[in-house]
């Protein structure tokens, strides 16, 4: 009789087989995700430069590039039309353009319109690597309301600590706006005498879910309900603009508005001439606030970021 004396894995051998598959794996990983971020982070890089060159186009148009938001008639700023809202058409969302009722603010009950069109979140402001843009609250009737949409691009309006960034308010210090999109602003390229190459125009933001500002007590009842229970986040029909004071990827809250990003290490931002760089989150303060200022003088040559 002929015996099979043919022996299989032992347990030993398996556990080797499985650890040497694992360590693989754990080597792998890493690759595949910082694949995945360099598409992500070029995908934010081409929506920059489509914003940049929309920017450019609202400038070859009206001579100007677009205020950080608008005016009303009786004088009223607060919720009017953000410089994010103007650049509609040349973001190829002319039909929404051209559905907005301009003549009011937004959540105006004259137009109920605008209500529903203010809460289409739109693919040109999400940046890939931060989580999906959604709703967020700005109506302050206490209901909780998630009633607009978020984005994470905003105009850097100063380098100065001004209550989200809105710098460039009649009641404040013009001074204060020292960035090239602000308040009421009516920049020209020429107006940049800094050089358009080396000065900031837009960059990345991102409120966390946990924000301590929903939390505060001003908010709540009137804004956020009894419970905190809204999100905040910077939204691109109104209000939209950051500061650089507190560098970037720090711990600013949302009523501090900082520069804010989910790229490791940094986060890109729109120049004054349309191109998009990466600036390394260690940047020195000094260089980053020279890069803010449209006329301070400043000399940049590039090598300090």
């Amino acid at each position: 009789m002929c015996r099979n004396n043919r022996a299989g894995f032992t347990l030993v051998e398996l556990l080797v087989v499985i650890a040497i598959i694992a360590i693989l794996i754990a080597l792998l990983l890493p690759a595949v995700q910082a694949a995945r971020e360099a598409a992500r982070r070029t995908q934010c890089n081409n929506n920059l430069k489509q914003i940049g060159l929309a920017l450019h186009n609202y400038h070859a148009m009206y001579g100007v590039f677009p205020p950080g938001w608008g005016w009303r008639a009786d004088g009223n700023h607060h919720n009017s039309w953000a410089w994010s809202a103007k650049i509609l058409p040349y973001i190829e969302q002319g039909g929404l353009n051209d559905a907005i009722d301009y003549s009011v603010e937004y959540h105006n009950p004259n137009a109920p319109q605008n209500h529903a069109l203010v809460k289409q979140l739109l693919p040109v402001y999400q940046c890939p690597t931060a989580p999906k843009n959604v709703l967020v609250t700005c109506s302050n009737d206490g209901d909780n309301h998630e009633d607009i949409a978020e984005t994470n691009y905003s105009a850097i309006s100063t380098h100065l600590q001004v209550f989200r960034a809105w710098a460039g308010e009649p009641d404040t210090d013009e001074s204060e706006a020292t960035g090239v999109i602000y308040g009421h602003s009516t920049t020209t390229v020429g107006d940049i005498f800094d050089g358009s190459s080396n000065t900031l125009m837009v960059g990345e933001t991102d409120t966390s879910e946990d924000d301590p500002t929903r939390f505060n007590p001003i908010y709540f009842p009137r804004w956020c309900g009894p419970n905190g229970a809204c999100r905040f986040g910077k939204f691109w029909p109104a209000l939209n603009l950051i500061t650089t004071a507190f560098g970037i990827n720090s711990d600013a809250n949302f009523e501090e508005s900082g520069v804010h990003s989910l790229h490791p290490g940094g986060a890109q931002f729109v120049f004054g001439d349309g191109h998009v760089s990466f600036i390394g989150e260690t940047i020195d303060q000094a260089t980053l606030e020279a890069l803010t200022t449209r006329k301070w003088g400043e000399v940049n040559d590039g090598t300090g970021y």
